[in-house]
């Protein structure tokens, strides 16, 4: 799921010209837009009006922030006057008066003649206080080893947009072919200089080494050399030991390839064992405390239990640190709830209790889609990828993974797959946030620093799930789909005060009765939090 540099600038250009033709009337956001803010800060939208047509255009361009749940939550509007073929920079300043998700709708009038009416031309993030992030947080996302896209995103804020976020980890795709094209011959700043952008924003970037490059691969002549067992292990070995020694100083965890189990790696398993205990004994010999990432993806058509079997059986197990999957059962039409999304959590902690108790799990990969992305990728709608995210992280953790990494932070431009672009990031490709971005960062805040406590036993397709944050209790809250919402009914202590959060971050205070000391609220698709001093139990449904 991952290209490559070479095609980036094509990429980019066939995105703006796929997107540059123009109807009669057009507005388009620049990029200078506010994005992502504080409660309180101004929003500025810089929005690019262009009249097509040969007559003049005399009216009003107006704009309407709509929220996640549809609710309209400020408008603003500007006399327009532009003449025919022309451009005007019309500049809004909305105010929005809490936090969320806020789409931002356009209106242009001719007259009393709507030339232009369209939903979600930007969207702005307004964010409550910045996530609690720890350094050992649970949470990361895939933050793109493309450097050409790198150099374009990254000046626009792309990793503190990630920090914002709540996201502590990075992973990101290190190709050896581009550090070493030639033996011995290193090229550290290929991805060293985005090493350091992104630790200097404060996120720890997580290489997956792979990538042999052609003098060092076994099938130099194979279209997808790249792919292939080196031609000599000590090669490999070599290059690891020099990676290792120049990151050592915020190097923690170093991951072993990309979805070996897949087209990524051509190498038979017992092949990929022997890069596994290469590469832990190349790099802890630098850095003994260095954690290595095995991994491999799961699907409809992919079981990573028999892969990591075999893998097992050719000895790497003893060299490796963390076992990690890609659950992309995420990704599907059905609920995650009603999928095999948790039976493969499920699996991959039965096997990691068979042959290695005690290591860490992690989902190092794992998203859906907002969009249908060609014909394998299922859309569910950004409302429904919002609310996903945030099941995906509470049952994962529930289930004792200790971290996941949503794919990817970033939505790239995608020249030759409907929609043209990627549409599983938490930023568009013109960076402007998704819901998933507020979700991602909402559940940030509240479980940044939580451990899974207990389930709460609820009516059909109804979720309660108790974390221990160091100040109390969390509980998560939500219903599989509409059908199975309704009322809950919590007990906490007389009078006790308890903070509902919502999905998008919005909060308010309920109060226990104080002769029962219950609480009772809706439950819905979109997950609600609720913070505590003491953990509830449930005393109807």
């Amino acid at each position: 799921m991952k290209f490559r540099d070479a095609f980036f600038s094509m990429t980019l250009a066939l995105f703006l010209f796929a997107h540059s033709v123009h109807a009669e009337v057009t507005v388009t956001a620049l990029d200078a837009s506010s994005r992502i803010l504080k409660p309180g800060d101004p929003i500025e939208l810089q929005l690019r009006l262009y009249n097509a047509v040969s007559t003049p255009l005399d009216g009003e361009l107006s704009v309407k922030l709509t929220d996640f749940e549809g609710h309209t939550a400020a408008v603003a509007a500007k006399p327009v006057s532009v003449p025919p073929g022309d451009d005007r920079l019309v500049t809004l300043f909305p105010t929005v008066p809490r936090v969320g998700y806020f789409s931002v709708d356009v209106t242009v009038k001719n007259g009393d003649v709507v030339v232009f009416d369209r939903a979600r031309v930007w969207s702005v993030a307004v964010l409550a206080r910045p996530a609690d992030v720890p350094g050992d947080s649970p949470f990361g996302t895939y933050t793109i080893g493309n450097t050409v896209m790198l150099a374009n995103i990254v000046p626009k804020g792309f990793y503190g947009d990630m920090v914002k976020m709540g996201a502590r980890w990075g992973t990101v795709d290190t190709w050896w072919s581009r550090i070493e094209p030639a033996p011995g011959n290193y090229d550290w700043d290929c991805y060293g200089q985005w090493f350091r952008k992104a630790l200097d924003a404060g996120l720890v970037p997580i290489p997956h080494l792979f990538g042999v490059p052609k003098w060092a691969s076994s099938q130099p002549d194979k279209e997808n050399y790249w792919a292939y067992p080196p031609r000599d292990w000590a090669l490999w070995e070599g290059f690891v030991e020099a990676f290792v020694k120049r990151h050592q100083d915020w190097l923690s965890y170093l991951r072993i390839w990309n979805e070996p189990n897949c087209g990524y790696w051509q190498g038979a398993r017992a092949d990929y064992a022997q890069l596994v205990i290469r590469a832990s004994q190349a790099a802890k010999r630098v850095k003994p405390d260095l954690k290595i990432i095995i991994e491999a993806a799961a699907n409809t058509w992919l079981d990573v239990i028999p892969f990591f079997n075999e893998v097992d059986a050719a000895g790497a197990t003893p060299y490796w640190d963390v076992l990690a999957v890609h659950n992309y059962w995420l990704n599907s039409k059905d609920f995650p709830e009603r999928t095999n999304y948790l039976k493969v959590y499920r699996d991959v902690m039965d096997w990691r209790n068979v042959h290695k108790p005690g290591a860490e799990v992690w989902d190092t990969e794992f998203a859906c889609m907002a969009d249908d992305w060609g014909k394998e990728w299922i859309g569910v709608g950004e409302t429904k990828q919002a609310q996903w995210l945030a099941r995906a992280h509470v049952l994962g953790f529930s289930l004792g993974l200790k971290k996941m990494f949503w794919f990817p932070g970033y939505s790239w431009p995608d020249p030759t797959t409907p929609p043209l672009y990627n549409p599983a990031g938490l930023l568009r490709p013109d960076l402007s946030p998704r819901p998933a971005f507020v979700a991602y960062h909402t559940l940030a805040r509240a479980l940044g620093r939580a451990r899974y406590e207990n389930a709460l036993v609820l009516g059909p397709d109804q979720y309660g799930i108790v974390f221990k944050p160091p100040e109390g209790f969390t509980t998560a809250l939500w219903s599989v789909d509409a059908a199975h919402g309704g009322a809950v009914t919590l007990k906490y202590g007389k009078d006790e005060k308890v903070t509902r959060t919502t999905l998008m971050g919005e909060q308010d205070e309920l109060t226990a009765a104080a002769d029962s000391g219950t609480v009772t609220l809706p439950l819905g698709e979109s997950m609600v939090l609720l913070s505590s001093a003491n953990p509830p139990t449930v005393l109807a449904n």
